[in-house]
């Protein structure tokens, strides 16, 4: 039987999916986008996204939504629209507690709390007052653990590693504070 021996050189550990991205881009040449569509020439890095963006060219819409029969392409899409309907505003700002149907008007809406500024995260558009905040920010949403629980809540300690369910805990302190005042002058 034949030996092989491997050897390894340039050794380098992937913390994060864009850590392996960039790597396997530059390291093996590889093209990150080998899925193209015949018709437009589009190009995707997975068969799935494909198969999903050939629906806009076939007019395929399988998602219907529960409320007006309105038909989309994307199950994502469907369940945006559908929040027209149901009033429903997941994405909640971290800062002032306002909430949006959508991710990208939740972005939107915190880059008017950034401005002035000067810790700016080099990973994404967010910027905070102190080093500290943002090494928190840092820790919760670019460190190779997602799960690390660094947001503490400052009424009660607990701790989260999202933003989002810090914030909706708050709510619940602001909650509580409103219910007693009115109990107590009620």
């Amino acid at each position: 039987m034949a030996k092989f021996k491997f050897v390894v050189k340039n050794f380098e550990v992937c913390f994060s999916r864009q850590d392996l991205s960039t790597h396997n881009s530059t390291t093996h040449k590889q093209d990150p986008r080998p899925y193209r569509c015949d018709q437009c020439g589009r190009q995707f890095s997975t068969c799935a996204y494909l198969s999903q963006h050939r629906r806009i060219h076939s007019g395929i819409k399988p998602y219907v939504c529960r409320y007006c029969d309105r038909k989309f392409t994307q199950l994502s899409h469907v369940q945006q629209h559908e929040r027209i309907h149901t009033g429903e505003k997941p994405y909640k700002c971290a800062t002032c507690f306002k909430s949006f149907t959508q991710m990208s008007n939740l972005q939107s809406h915190q880059r008017q709390h950034m401005k002035g500024k000067p810790h700016r995260c080099e990973n994404c558009f967010m910027s905070y007052d102190t080093k500290e905040e943002l090494d928190v920010h840092v820790q919760a949403k670019h460190s190779g653990n997602r799960y690390a629980k660094v947001l503490v809540c400052p009424a009660c300690s607990k701790s989260y590693n999202s933003e989002t369910y810090l914030a909706k805990h708050m709510e619940r302190h602001k909650e509580a504070v409103t219910n007693a005042n009115v109990n107590r002058f009620g």
